[in-house]
């Protein structure tokens, strides 16, 4: 794609992209995602797309996947603004156990790649968001796993300070929980 600009996040695996973005008095378009562009990504290859939207203050996440093959995300904000959370959970990452942050939000030009072994998490921190992102692998339930998010270990600094989880990421485990079956 030309004009895309990748930024390296402290943590390999978790890149800032950046697309133009073309405007004008009808609006704006963008092409955020072209296999040829971005096939660099350990064959990238989405075989399932979600949409999400949340309201203010929703937290989502830490979620990642067991699967074999892992499983790589592309995320882009397509109305508000949310901060995208990446954290590493590869036993033998330098970064292991840390996190890194890119702030996505509509008619940037920024999108998050976050590639397989991070766990995912994001923030709304606009009135309402809407994000849709691309799988490398197709969501199973018996592999779909999560860390609580406001783990106290992994000292996350959410914005949001009446965060609102669903009951399945409140009950998530710790990060010590699960970096001790490792």
């Amino acid at each position: 794609m030309v004009g895309t600009i990748k930024v390296q996040t402290k943590i390999f695996g978790f890149e800032e992209i950046h697309v133009p973005v073309h405007t004008d008095e009808r609006g704006s378009f963008q092409q955020w995602f072209t296999q040829k562009s971005f096939g660099g990504f350990k064959n990238f290859e989405p075989v399932q797309a979600n949409t999400s939207v949340s309201k203010h203050g929703v937290i989502r996440g830490i979620h990642y996947s067991t699967v074999d093959i892992g499983q790589s995300k592309m995320v882009i904000c397509v109305s508000g603004k949310i901060r995208d959370v990446a954290v590493d959970i590869r036993k033998d990452s330098e970064t292991f156990g840390q996190y890194d942050v890119i702030e996505l939000e509509e008619n940037s030009g920024k999108v998050a790649w976050i590639s397989a072994g991070l766990g995912h998490a994001f923030e709304v921190l606009s009135e309402s968001a809407t994000i849709v992102y691309l799988l490398s692998s197709e969501y199973n339930h018996n592999f779909e796993k999560e860390i609580n998010p406001l783990d106290l270990d992994l000292n996350i600094n959410w914005v949001t300070k009446k965060p609102i989880l669903s009951e399945k990421d409140r009950k998530a485990e710790s990060f010590r929980d699960f970096t001790s079956r490792l």
